[in-house]
């Protein structure tokens, strides 16, 4: 975990976060070695300003997911209710990204992304095998999401998701999970 935060440090402070430079993914590491790290161009694939990452299970090459914002915004810009309205109103603007790397080459390719998820998405949480995909938690709802499907459940009445409707949550529900930390438990042990 250290050596991949290291990476993701350095390659932060070599642009900033933004999009300035980079180019293709690049690998780091002595000759005939796999490389240690890679450095992901993630403007090359329009997953700047990213939120949160995560590795799928059960590939047969490493698989990470990418959880990114595009296209910045802030609930403020949510308000409709201003004259004029603000024509950059965009409650989901996330977007999750599973991007293939190649440990030979250190070559990566996108392998599906999800776009219009809620823009106040957090977190992301790879889910193992049989589910797979991931948890993408956000301020007012969960949404499940992998390569071909996405489920949501809006846990409040402020929750917007253009990747895929919202499921109401149960009538009495009304919360939020602005500042929620998620994480899985594991299976409970098998009794011998």
């Amino acid at each position: 975990a250290n050596s991949a935060s290291s990476a993701a440090a350095q390659a932060e402070a070599s642009d900033g976060g933004g999009c300035t430079g980079g180019g293709a993914a690049t690998a780091a590491g002595e000759a005939g070695l796999p490389p240690p790290w890679w450095r992901l161009g993630l403007c090359d694939v329009g997953l700047q300003h990213a939120i949160d990452t995560g590795f799928l299970e059960n590939k047969t090459t490493p698989t990470a997911l990418v959880l990114a914002d595009p296209n910045q915004t802030w609930p403020g810009r949510h308000d409709q209710s201003w004259s004029p309205p603000d024509k950059r109103w965009n409650p989901s603007t996330c977007v999750v990204a599973a991007v293939s790397l190649s440990p030979s080459t250190g070559s990566s390719s996108v392998l599906w992304r999800r776009d219009g998820l809620p823009s106040n998405s957090t977190r992301l949480v790879p889910l193992p095998i049989p589910v797979g995909g991931a948890l993408v938690v956000a301020d007012n709802a969960l949404v499940w999401v992998e390569q071909v499907h996405a489920y949501g459940v809006a846990l409040n009445s402020e929750a917007r998701c253009a990747a895929t409707p919202l499921a109401d949550g149960p009538p009495s529900l009304s919360t939020s999970l602005r500042g929620a930390s998620a994480a899985l438990l594991p299976p409970p042990p098998a009794n011998p």
